[in-house]
């Protein structure tokens, strides 16, 4: 029970230093914060007008990667169209040549035949009963 007494005796006291000390410490005047609540309101409007520059300079970064991605795609489309030409002239050509070949084949098969067929004697004609 002492110890009690003794602790609610000591809280009291320590209570009591507490609120002495509060009120006797000085409080500086609206006209001391002023200046400090001035370079406080600047800092934080130099910092807005930053990071309004920094969202404008990410959002002019953000529109030259489009643009640069739009003519990567276009160059990467001229090329596929370019080699799709190259490969259709390619292969026109050479299924030309392939026909054109065919062609002197045949015909030099069919004058290997005529003159085979010259050069067979002459069948007489058989008489008539």
């Amino acid at each position: 029970m002492n110890k009690l007494v003794i602790l609610v005796i000591l809280l009291a006291a320590a209570a009591g230093g507490y609120y002495y000390y509060n009120s006797t410490k000085t409080v500086a005047p609206a006209e001391v914060a002023a200046p400090a609540a001035d370079a406080a309101s600047d800092a934080a409007e130099a910092a807005s007008e930053a990071a309004t520059a920094a969202g404008e300079a990410a959002d002019a970064a953000v529109e030259a990667a489009g643009q640069a991605a739009t003519a990567a795609t276009e160059a990467a489309g001229n090329a596929v169209d370019a080699a799709a030409d190259a490969v259709t002239d390619a292969a026109t050509e050479a299924g030309a040549a392939a026909t054109e070949a065919a062609t002197d084949a045949l015909n030099a098969a069919s004058e290997a035949l005529e003159g085979a067929a010259d050069a067979l004697p002459a069948t007489p004609e058989a008489p008539k009963p």
